[in-house]
């Protein structure tokens, strides 16, 4: 199917499977408050036993055969009449199988005399395998529009009839007759026009495929049905049936919300799926359009509803129900959290993995039911917290399988799903902080409502608005069907963030190119993403020059003379490292050639830390650079290597996507010669944004990026612009080489040990491209996150480290709300992706602490 076609059909059918999930589930949440306010807990108890059961039946019922005729490519009407007549003979003995256990099931729920109400539900199953062949073909052909109509008209008879019965004090009873009838009617509606007919044509050749796929899939959705719903039933067990009818009630709205949100969106992402089985690329990007549609559509609704819960329950269901917010809160939450892997399962069975997923299902499983047992609580609550962790602790093995078999990086994952998130949650702690004014202010339930649902939507709304406005567009086009298959590229014009001087028109242009940040791209630690050595140095200054100032730091001011020109100038040894830099080391070289300082002076080392593009080949293009390779990994070996073949008095680096002013060395070398007992000379770090690059991610980085002069006051340097005496450097030991990043930090820690002083020189001046993506920003704040903690050798040093991360945030928001040039909205913005780096720092230092090896990119 051609994929405009395919787009067509699946916009069509998730618009009415919204519908559907949106205007059914609305109908049948009314039809559940109606009854909630005619019935008790205890009767809600055993009717929600008993749905549980029939819920348990119809997945053995249906041996998975619905999915397996929705991804089977090639299928016959033959094929589906064997597993059709063994789901309708599985109906019927497990309908006579309910009635005979009929008083085993009454001393479980400790409620004899519940023979009759079983008896009704057992033509449940049957009807139900009926109609889900008729359903299969209909999803198959993703023609939703008719299963729509069959679910509004089955609950719009069945609701009614179960009322008036409430209201005729049928207590229980109600409840399964609402139940049978909308069955009924719904498995009418589809045979009345059927797709398929069954017929008498048996193929064995077709049912054993069929068969092996549909258990797998069986055996997953019965793994799923016992962890997600293993609770049920231990509440009756543990608590009884009214702790279960309290429990229904509190799930009830985050079931609908589930089922709304999550069924409409996966229900059309299995079908369109299952047609691009044979195309990864494309299979790849529909699961991260699908994640991140979902997150935008799901998750501020998921945490509106536990924000909201303790109105929602009283308003909808009323005050008889105290206590049923407290689920419904923990259980919202638990969803909004697992919206991320909502399409995992549907991707790997659409792959053909339904193993995979049967996998993930055991491991959830064996952690449900045994939180359940270790944990169960005091009352229906508490069991429900325990059931909520249990779930989310499986999350993370879930997303590592399907990320591993689509080949998604789980930062291309993070990325669509954090702006909601965030969004979200601090559009929760508004409505928390304002709900006891209100709430005396107004002092009806019914009125505070609505009110804190504004207030929560409209912060979610303006943060959306203000911090990512861009995603916001791009979620939309995805919504009406109009983003095309890669993200538009970015306005080519952007704010061209250089400095207008002669020197910077004296230097090439790099090429209009994306930077993903490698071992070689920039090797600033920690410190050098602008972030506090210390808490104490990080909010008062003034001890931040004492403490340079005992520990030999010197600042060379434009003002100040250089050393007076010397007949024979040293030879100097300039060391590059490279990883993968055929877009940019030719522009770095081309800068290095133009240098004013006498080229028969400078050594020239470039060093391919394995590179596998045509880094190598363009290097070798140049006659006068010296070549070396480097297999280990890591710019900080590259730069060893190239110290033991330097052979001038001083030794510079810089890094293959850096681009030095013609002067640089000239000035860097007459500032070193000028310095007394000098260890380095650290020279100014510009900064320049490329053609496409995100403008808040540029200004993110001019604003915090790269400040060398602080660096250098701070007791480091950036080895982009770095000069030191190569005997030092030698002397010293050179760089750590199991850092992957930090290392310049160490370094010059142990050169300020040695008694030497370090020198910033301004004139000196070498250009560097902006991170001007999120996804680099990221990369360089898990590497330089990575390359630091390796430092942090004991558990105080490591406290510190962590709580300094807080702090980095606090002092880059007040750097950037400093900045009155800048629009407040744009200024707020920076400050959220200051916010999102330190997410990702944590969620990087908990890897480390798990055992995670730290990063090169």
């Amino acid at each position: 199917m051609p994929e405009t076609k395919l787009r067509r059909r699946v916009l069509h059918g998730l618009a009415w499977t919204s519908l559907q999930s949106w205007g059914g589930r609305a109908l049948t949440l009314l039809i559940f408050m109606a009854m909630a306010r005619l019935l008790g807990p205890e009767e809600f108890g055993v009717a929600a036993a008993i749905v549980a059961l029939l819920a348990l039946i119809q997945i053995l019922c249906a041996c998975g055969f619905v999915e397996a005729i929705i991804q089977r490519p090639q299928l016959n009407d033959a094929d589906v009449n064997l597993p059709f007549f063994v789901s309708m003979a599985l109906g019927v003995l497990t309908g006579v199988a309910l009635v005979a256990a009929g008083p085993l099931l009454a001393g479980w729920m400790g409620k004899p005399g519940i023979e009759p109400l079983l008896l009704m539900a057992s033509p449940v199953p049957v009807l139900a395998m009926a109609a889900a062949f008729q359903v299969a073909f209909w999803r198959r052909r993703l023609e939703y529009r008719p299963l729509t109509l069959r679910f509004l008209v089955a609950a719009g008879i069945g609701g009614p009839i179960g009322i008036a019965a409430a209201v005729a004090g049928w207590g229980t009873t109600a409840l399964i007759v609402q139940m049978l009838v909308s069955t009924v009617v719904g498995t009418v509606w589809l045979w009345v026009k059927p797709l398929w007919r069954p017929g008498t044509t048996i193929r064995l050749e077709s049912f054993w495929p069929l068969s092996r796929y549909g258990t797998s899939v069986a055996a997953i959705q019965l793994l799923d049905f016992v962890s997600a719903r293993a609770i049920e039933f231990l509440i009756v067990s543990a608590h009884g049936v009214a702790a279960l009818g309290l429990y229904a009630v509190g799930a009830k709205v985050y079931q609908v919300a589930l089922q709304s949100l999550g069924t409409s969106v996966v229900d059309v992402a299995m079908s369109a799926m299952s047609r691009l089985a044979g195309d990864l690329s494309r299979m790849r990007r529909a699961y991260l359009q699908a994640v991140e549609l979902s997150a935008y559509l799901a998750v501020p609704a998921f945490v509106a509803g536990a924000a909201l819960a303790p109105e929602v329950v009283r308003v909808l269901f009323g005050a008889s129900w105290a206590g049923a917010e407290q689920i419904m809160r923990v259980l919202m939450l638990m969803a909004a959290l697992q919206i991320p892997q909502l399409f995992n399962s549907t991707c790997l069975n659409a792959l053909g993995h339904p193993r995979l997923t049967l996998l993930m299902n055991v491991v959830r499983l064996v952690i449900v039911l045994a939180a359940l047992r270790l944990f169960p609580g005091q009352n229906a609550v508490e069991m429900t917290i325990a059931f909520a962790v249990a779930q989310l602790v499986v999350a993370p093995l879930s997303h590592v399988i399907t990320m591993r078999t689509l080949g998604v990086q789980r930062w291309a994952v993070l990325a669509r799903v954090w702006p909601p998130l965030l969004c979200s949650a601090l559009a929760f702690a508004a409505v928390e902080f304002a709900r006891p004014a209100l709430a005396e202010l107004v002092g009806s339930t019914v009125l505070t409502l609505p009110l804190l649902m504004l207030l929560f939507f409209a912060v979610v709304a303006s943060t959306m608005v203000l911090f990512m406005r861009p995603r916001l567009r791009e979620v939309w086009a995805l919504f009406r069907g109009t983003a095309t298959e890669e993200r538009a590229p970015a306005a080519a014009a952007r704010t061209d963030l250089r400095s207008p001087t002669a020197q910077d028109q004296a230097v090439p242009e790099l090429p209009a190119v994306s930077f993903e940040v490698g071992a070689a791209g920039s090797s600033l630690g920690w410190l050098a993403d602008g972030s506090a050595p210390a808490v104490v140095e990080a909010f008062d200054q003034r001890a931040a020059d004492a403490n340079a100032a005992q520990a030999g730091v010197a600042e060379l001011h434009p003002a100040q003379s250089i050393a007076e020109p010397v007949n024979e100038l040293p030879r100097v040894s300039l060391v590059m490292p490279v990883w993968n830099g055929e877009a940019t080391v030719r522009a770095c070289l081309d800068a290095v050639e133009a240098q004013t300082y006498p080229r028969e002076l400078i050594q020239v080392i470039v060093v391919d830390n394995g590179s596998s593009d045509a880094t190598a080949r363009i290097v070798a293009e140049y006659p006068g650079v010296m070549l070396l390779h480097e297999p280990s990994p890591g710019s900080y070996s590259a730069r060893n290597r190239g110290i033991t073949e330097a052979r001038g008095e001083y030794i510079a680096f810089t890094d293959a996507d850096c681009m030095p002013a013609p002067d640089w060395l000239a000035r860097a070398v007459d500032a070193a010669r000028a310095a007394p007992d000098v260890g380095i000379v650290g020279g100014r770090i510009e900064l320049f944004g490329l053609e496409g690059d995100s403008e808040l991610c540029v200004q993110y980085e001019n604003i915090l990026g790269f400040d060398q002069q602080k660096y250098i006051r701070r007791g480091h340097c950036a080895s982009a612009n770095w000069v030191s005496p190569k005997a030092l450097i030698e002397a010293l030991g050179g760089f750590d080489p199991s850092l992957k990043s930090g290392g310049d930090f160490e370094l010059a820690r142990r050169v300020r040990a040695a008694g030497r002083r370090l020198v910033y020189c301004p004139q000196a001046v070498v250009r560097h491209p902006c991170r001007g993506r999120v996804g680099a920003l990221l990369s360089k704040r898990r590497r330089t996150t990575g390359g630091q903690w390796g430092q942090q050798l004991t558990p105080k040093h490591r406290l510190k480290y962590v709580l300094g991360i807080g702090v980095q945030v606090l002092v880059e928001s007040r750097t950037i709300l400093a900045r009155r040039s800048l629009p407040v909205g744009v200024r707020l913005r920076l400050c959220g992706l200051s916010a999102v780096l330190a997410s990702a720092q944590c969620i990087e230092l908990f890897q480390l602490t798990l055992g995670s090896r730290p990063r090169r990119s």
